[in-house]
């Protein structure tokens, strides 16, 4: 089969980031959920700030829409651009929190988190309980079976051991770099051959 350990290494690496990105989003959402009412709470007095911003990003791309003037104007795009950071102000630091905390519940980091989320962490830490615990159980798994790859004599030995371990493998499509590219020939090669006639070719 010709199968290479590099190129059988690189398709469980990435069956295993996608696995571990769908789980992190799941936890990632729920952390986010679960903060929004504690920071909107906290930051309430950036609420009207929030809305006037709202407000005047709408209006300013509306006059970058009716006058071409201002359509190429950096300066003008640059103001768009700050104003409509200012209408989510609240939400950027419930995306960084949920983002510190979720890398704290599923890769024991120890990222301080904002006073007054601890119990909304620990809610989702309960809710998200098999979700964590099925990342780390995936985590070294996936340490164990790129061991199996690393420690075998070749990739095909490797693929054979994968198989045999009950490891998904479709989908793995090696490519064979033995394998010439295939050339579109402008004559039948009968002509460098000197066999046209035996073939049948005029």
């Amino acid at each position: 089969m010709a199968i290479r350990k590099a190129d059988l290494r690189a398709f469980i690496e990435k069956k295993a980031r996608k696995r571990k990105a769908e789980m992190n989003q799941k936890v990632l959402e729920a952390m986010k959920a679960a903060f929004k009412p504690v920071i909107h709470e906290v930051y309430k007095d950036l609420d009207p700030i929030e809305r006037n911003a709202a407000s005047l990003h709408d209006a300013l791309l509306e006059v970058k829409e009716r006058h071409r003037i201002f359509r190429n104007d950096w300066p003008f795009s640059r103001t768009i651009t700050e104003v409509g950071n200012l209408t989510a102000m609240r939400q950027d630091i419930i995306n960084e929190q949920a983002g510190w905390a979720c890398h704290n519940l599923l890769s024991l980091s120890t990222n301080r988190l904002h006073d007054g989320l601890e119990t909304a962490y620990h809610e989702v830490e309960k809710s998200m309980a098999a979700v964590v615990k099925e990342y780390r159980e995936l985590a070294k798994v996936t340490d164990e079976v790129l061991a199996v790859v690393d420690g075998s004599r070749n990739g095909d030995k490797a693929y054979q051991k994968l198989d045999e371990l009950g490891v998904d493998l479709s989908g793995f499509t090696p490519p064979n770099p033995n394998l010439p590219a295939l050339i579109k020939l402008s004559a039948d090669v009968c002509v460098l051959n000197g066999n046209c006639s035996e073939a049948g070719k005029p």
